[in-house]
């Protein structure tokens, strides 16, 4: 028997959001709204860069320096990477990583920016913190605990960098009250956004799940059996590996049907699929439900020696659960007929070749007394 193929999975591997949530909604909640991360990064360009030709056009130095280089110099190389990291791989953990250190980097240039434009007498422009604020929480696309850090990251910045101004000012600085209004409230909408897409994401997760399945057995149906075929025929082809197909009929079920009715013949096919699907030790093992009673099996990068042994365990498995058959004609419990098609896939082939060979091996099993498996 060969060791269990060493091959990449032909899932997207999930996002890791950095916040131990593995569970495929993020990398859903990215895959599902693409537009709105090339959107964030554009726009945030274009701000930067207005807000730096503002700064060129009506302040003067030295306050016109160091705001080109707060804006340029410290957020610019940060925009930058993010940029190339979206482009060049968003699907890798990196991407919102990115997204939060810029973020990040942004509120605290911002509130030296702020505390700039109050010393040079140019005005309060705090509210410029709380546009960070509700960007963050709306427009990034992070999850809103990160979004919350980046909020809290600017709340007290400020209030550091203000602590003397506070100290001396009678009652509650209005700017901190603002601040915090608005990271409540925008942590009240991100959460509530945030459930709505997590049901979205549960409701298509739900209909993906019953759209891939029998509903009788819980297995795979046929739909998905050749999706998922045509994806490992086509990895055999590249790496020239063995590919086997099996398709398993239950001997004589309309007659089982009929003599024990049809919901003790559904209970037949569920004790079956559980039978068959113990048999799917490894990754790329696949059984489906192809029909009725029939089964169709895939083992990908398998020998034959392993294989014969494999069919023959689940045919014996089969008998011994002596599951009553009084009106089978060869056994007075249930068996099955299988039989067997392998080949190293080729440009002339397909994997409908390779499915009409196991069932001509079928056919061949019937004619030869039923009970047993053929393989060729």
């Amino acid at each position: 028997m060969n060791s269990e193929p060493e091959s990449k999975s032909l899932a997207t591997p999930e996002l890791f959001y950095f916040l131990n949530q593995n569970d495929g909604f993020y990398k859903w909640k990215m895959e599902e709204n693409p537009l709105q991360y090339k959107t964030m990064i554009i726009v945030g360009s274009i701000t930067m860069c207005l807000f730096g030709l503002l700064d060129i056009l009506y302040l003067q130095d030295p306050w016109r320096s160091e705001f080109l280089k707060i804006t340029f110099l410290g957020i610019g190389p940060f925009l930058i990477i993010t940029a190339l990291i979206y482009k060049y791989d968003n699907t890798s953990w990196f991407c919102p990583l990115s997204i939060f250190l810029t973020l990040v980097v942004s509120a605290l240039a911002c509130v030296k920016l702020v505390n700039l434009a109050e010393s040079a007498g140019i005005g309060p422009i705090y509210p410029v913190l709380m546009v960070i604020v509700l960007f963050s929480f709306f427009l990034s696309g992070l999850h809103y605990f990160l979004s919350m850090i980046i909020s809290l990251t600017i709340l007290i910045a400020y209030c550091v960098a203000n602590f003397d101004q506070f100290c001396s000012t009678i009652g509650f600085p209005p700017e901190i009250v603002f601040l915090s209004l608005s990271i409540l409230a925008s942590l009240i909408g991100s959460i509530s956004m945030e459930r709505s897409l997590r049901k979205r994401f549960l409701q298509s997760e739900e209909l993906s799940y019953f759209a891939d399945r029998d509903s009788l057995t819980g297995l795979f149906n046929r739909r998905y059996f050749f999706n998922f075929a045509g994806k490992i025929w086509k990895q055999c082809l590249r790496d020239q590996l063995p590919l086997t197909i099996m398709i398993a009929d239950v001997d004589f079920f309309k007659k089982y049907n009929d003599y024990y009715g049809h919901v003790q013949g559904d209970k037949c096919l569920l004790a079956l699929s559980g039978t068959f699907e113990s048999a799917m030790k490894r990754p790329f093992d696949l059984v489906s439900r192809f029909g009725g009673e029939e089964f169709i099996f895939l083992w990908f990068n398998t020998d034959s020696n392993y294989i014969e042994k494999v069919m023959e365990e689940i045919r014996r498995d089969v008998e011994s659960l002596k599951i009553e058959h009084a009106d089978s004609k060869i056994n007075s419990y249930v068996t099955i007929s299988a039989g067997l098609a392998s080949c190293i896939p080729s440009e002339t082939t397909s994997i409908k070749d390779l499915v009409q060979n196991a069932d001509a091996s079928l056919y061949k099993a019937k004619t030869q007394g039923r009970n047993r498996c053929v393989y060729q």
